[in-house]
């Protein structure tokens, strides 16, 4: 299909300049990430407008792919957009950007992790789980209803990979119940796709691990740096070392108090 071709060169593209500018002098460094940054979302912007209205995504049009039959490139339309987006805003230099372009880029990762694991199943509404649940019992919560959608195709499971690592570097502890709960519906999806592909049952058992990293994290109150007073939880190490080191990760590279206030109202 021709969007899926188009979201797929912006990808790699996307991918082809995070990895050459790790050896980028830091005096070029921010005006061509800046260039670059724009000019993506630029394209990005353009190919969603370009997408007819039956693949525009929301609720109603993920429902209908399932129905009529087209989820798997519905959702790996809308995968690509968002994987795109988090590895465009989490792959950056932070000791040669501005610290508003940083706070935007984190909280731009941070959201398309969150759409993106939102994308990869459609929960019945009488599945659904209160944000106000303790982490302890939103596994328990989780419903045999729950329909996962994911495509049958490898990417998927990267996809939830990737957004699983991005969001459990974690933030305010008031998101914590929430990113529980968006991080434990993956595991279906992974399930299912462990079914064909054996890469899947190691990121099945990466995201289940990491989760269960998390919720030891908040059953031993230790929500973030003593510092943090408990404003804040998070992990300290990714699940994948990316590029460049945490010189480029904008997300687990430049401390929590940067990546708090980011993440917190107003930051």
């Amino acid at each position: 299909m021709a969007y899926l071709a188009l979201i797929s060169a912006i990808w790699g593209d996307v991918l082809a300049v995070t990895h050459r500018a790790v050896h980028r002098t830091s005096s070029t460094y921010a005006a061509a990430y800046d260039g670059f940054y724009a000019k993506a979302i630029a394209r990005v912007e353009a190919w969603t407008a370009l997408l007819p209205p039956h693949l525009q995504y929301s609720p109603e049009n993920a429902a209908r792919s399932i129905r009529d039959g087209y989820a798997g490139t519905f959702i790996s339309l809308h995968a690509l957009y968002h994987v795109t987006l988090m590895k465009l805003n989490r792959h950056a230099r932070a000791a040669v950007l501005p610290l508003a372009t940083i706070r935007r880029n984190i909280r731009g990762a941070n959201h398309h992790a969150l759409q993106l694991l939102g994308l990869m199943h459609v929960p019945s509404t009488s599945s659904s789980t209160s944000s106000s649940s303790s982490p302890g019992t939103v596994l328990q919560q989780r419903s045999a209803t729950e329909a996962p959608t994911a495509p049958t195709i490898p990417f998927a499971g990267y996809a939830i990979l990737t957004a699983v690592d991005i969001l459990s570097a974690g933030g305010p502890t008031a998101t914590l119940a929430a990113t529980v709960d968006a991080i434990a519906a993956s595991l279906a999806s992974l399930t299912r796709l462990a079914a064909f592909w054996a890469s899947a049952r190691a990121q099945h058992k990466s995201v289940e691990q990491r989760l269960a990293d998390i919720l030891a994290t908040f059953n031993d109150h230790g929500l973030g740096p003593p510092s943090s007073c408990g404003r804040y939880w998070g992990l300290p190490e990714p699940l994948e070392p990316v590029a460049g080191g945490r010189d480029e990760d904008l997300v687990y590279g430049v401390g929590w108090k940067v990546h708090f206030e980011a993440l917190s109202a107003g930051g």
